[in-house]
């Protein structure tokens, strides 16, 4: 029986994929090379093991099961990425929101630390002033 070839071959109607630009609202944080380390899997795996039920899920009397290791206090913030003290036990619609409050927070405080200049098309009061004699 014939056997088809290993590589198929090359098809010039078929545009080459092109490499995907994020736009400014998909551009997550670079996730840490931390994270792929055995001593983080090992860090990960026992605190899922000595609190495998969600951290808060449980403060409002549910029950569900964890399956991500959180720090506590964000190791961008300063904490020690491998201080088991910082992690908690989360399920994945918890982990979701504390991360997207935590981002809030980041977002806001990275406004106010921004200086805003006024937009000349926005503010034609502004214009006048800047141009009078």
């Amino acid at each position: 029986m014939p056997t088809l070839p290993s590589k198929s071959p090359a098809r010039p109607w078929i545009p080459k994929a092109q490499p995907t630009v994020r736009k400014s609202y998909q551009r997550h944080a670079e996730r840490s090379p931390l994270y792929d380390s055995p001593r983080w899997r090992a860090l990960r795996r026992a605190q899922l093991r000595q609190e495998p039920c969600c951290r808060a899920c449980a403060a409002k009397k549910r029950v569900t099961p964890a399956v991500v290791a959180d720090h506590i206090v964000p190791y961008r913030n300063g904490s020690d990425f491998f201080d088991a003290r910082n992690l908690q036990s989360l399920c994945t619609p918890c982990h979701a929101r504390k991360s997207a409050q935590e981002g809030h927070v980041r977002r806001k405080q990275a406004a106010s630390t921004h200086q805003a200049t006024p937009s000349l098309r926005k503010c034609p009061q502004w214009l006048e002033m800047a141009f009078r004699g």
